[in-house]
């Protein structure tokens, strides 16, 4: 009896390691990805939007510019300039949204459509686990691992957040996003072409895609660093104002 209450206690406190070595596993590649998300210096994407929407085909000029925030333990912040509509998205944390049309200036909700695009201004969010109730690891290969997020609902619409990322260089490669449901797909977000610009990854090719309303847009951006951007650009009581125009050089 003895030997078999050893026993029993040996493998109980075996599972206990490796469910802690599972954790710290799981933690560890947190840590890289959301590392790997915040550039070093500013980063700014001059860009062309080819959209197939509710409202047709069209194409789109915008800019898209990146830093890292002030506080060391937030994802980078973002700032999208959409040239045609005139409207602005300013991503400051994990679920601060802003959002600027015709210079007016106004608290983004999550789910608010951003012009004729499929992209909501939560998506422009960048992966944070601080958006996330409950994150779990579902898959670990020696090329990718995927991260499930049940986000906190609100500020999310989503209820749930699959992110896949390329294990050596911890960009990310995909995002699958469920609304009403763990079954629900409502849309997809792939990031192509890599190409390496300061410290940081960036895609020079992104397509989301919403299965819901049959909309797809093709992002084609050209990364260059950028420590000239103004600090206004990212103060939510200026960011509407701030001159950031399109360069024309910018090709689909």
């Amino acid at each position: 009896m003895n030997r078999r209450r050893v026993l029993t206690a040996c493998l109980a406190g075996a599972a206990l390691l490796r469910g802690a070595a599972f954790a710290e596993a799981m933690a560890d590649l947190v840590r890289q990805a959301v590392e790997a998300g915040k550039p070093s210096t500013p980063l700014r994407a001059d860009a062309t939007a080819d959209i197939d929407g509710l409202d047709g085909k069209r194409q789109e000029r915008l800019v898209i510019v990146e830093r890292v925030a002030a506080d060391a333990g937030l994802p980078a912040q973002t700032l999208v300039v959409l040239a045609g509509a005139k409207l602005r998205v300013l991503a400051l944390g994990p679920a601060e949204l802003h959002l600027a049309s015709g210079g007016k200036v106004s608290r983004a909700e999550a789910k608010a459509r951003i012009g004729s695009t499929s992209f909501a201004a939560e998506d422009f969010l960048p992966f944070s686990p601080a958006r996330c109730a409950a994150m779990r690891l579902a898959d670990l290969t020696a090329e990718q691992f995927t991260l499930v997020c049940e986000p906190k609902i609100p500020p999310s619409q989503y209820s749930l957040m699959v992110y896949k990322f390329d294990r050596a260089r911890f960009s990310l490669l995909q995002v699958l996003l469920y609304r009403d449901g763990m079954t629900n797909l409502v849309k997809m977000l792939r990031n192509h072409d890599f190409v390496r610009v300061g410290s940081a990854w960036r895609p020079k090719r992104v397509v989301m895609q919403d299965f819901k309303l049959r909309t797809k847009d093709v992002l084609s951006l050209e990364w260059r660093e950028s420590a000239d951007v103004p600090a206004e650009a990212f103060d939510a009581k200026s960011f509407a104002g701030v001159a950031l125009e399109p360069r024309a050089s910018a090709q689909p």
